[in-house]
């Protein structure tokens, strides 16, 4: 039988745990954020196009100055989108994952062939 896995967010169940109310929580897990960052103004195509190579380069080298790396940096639709990724960059093998996370990681390590430890 296969293991139904909770996606996370359930800030009910959390609260019943370890107490407060849902205004003492920030649920990370939704990525809302109860004072978000401000938006700047924006044009128009932000949001009605995709980006282009160029501006996804542009985007690329500001996040690697903006952390201080050499490092290649890819953006990425979300965390969900790298968690997946992940998985394919080594051949599968063995893999241990610090709990307590987002059980997406040994959901996904376990579902591409690692043999995972928590």
């Amino acid at each position: 039988m296969e293991q139904v896995r909770d996606h996370g967010g359930n800030l009910d169940e959390a609260i019943a745990l370890f107490g407060g109310t849902s205004t003492d929580w920030l649920d990370l897990s939704t990525g809302i954020n109860p004072e978000p960052y401000p938006v700047l103004t924006l044009p128009s195509e932000v949001w009605t196009t995709l980006p282009s190579k160029a501006r996804m380069l542009d985007l690329s080298r500001a996040a690697a100055t903006a952390y201080d790396t050499c490092a290649r940096v890819t953006p990425i639709n979300g965390a969900q989108g790298g968690i997946q990724m992940v998985p394919w960059l080594r051949p599968p093998g063995h893999a241990a994952v610090l709990v307590p996370t987002y059980n997406e990681h040994a959901a996904t390590l376990r579902a591409s062939g690692w043999q995972v430890v928590e």
